[in-house]
């Protein structure tokens, strides 16, 4: 059985907060990959203010964790979920693009979205 830490920190910048992590390192993905092993890092961040939890989350990761990474691999974590939260700002454009174009292939659909689309501004006859 894999071994289980659990600790804590206090924030270097804000006294209000404490950081709370569990870690697991080298246990099965799930119970229909049990072959594949992964490092779990369950997080909270606990407000001493407010007296509850005010972020939780958990993440897998291939990289041995320790109580010294902990803390940087957190907010790697962090910065990719809220980075995963302009996902929602991709599919407006997609959406929008169907909306006013016509695309003849996936690809044109592609290229829109990496460059963008030139329309050309309409000709007003007076």
């Amino acid at each position: 059985m894999a071994a289980l830490w659990r600790f804590q920190s206090n924030d270097k910048e804000d006294s209000d907060i404490i950081h709370r992590f569990r870690i697991l390192n080298k246990v099965p993905l799930n119970d229909s990959n049990q072959e594949v092993k992964v490092n779990f890092i369950e997080y909270w961040e606990y407000s001493t203010k407010k007296d509850k939890v005010t972020y939780h989350n958990t993440w897998v990761s291939d990289f041995t964790l320790t109580q010294k990474n902990a803390y940087t691999m957190m907010l790697g974590g962090r910065a990719r979920w809220k980075k995963a939260g302009s996902k929602k700002a991709l599919w407006e454009t997609i959406r929008s693009y169907f909306k006013c174009f016509l695309f003849e292939s996936m690809e044109m659909l592609y290229n829109a979205l990496l460059y963008g689309i030139n329309v050309q501004s309409p000709v007003i006859l007076l």
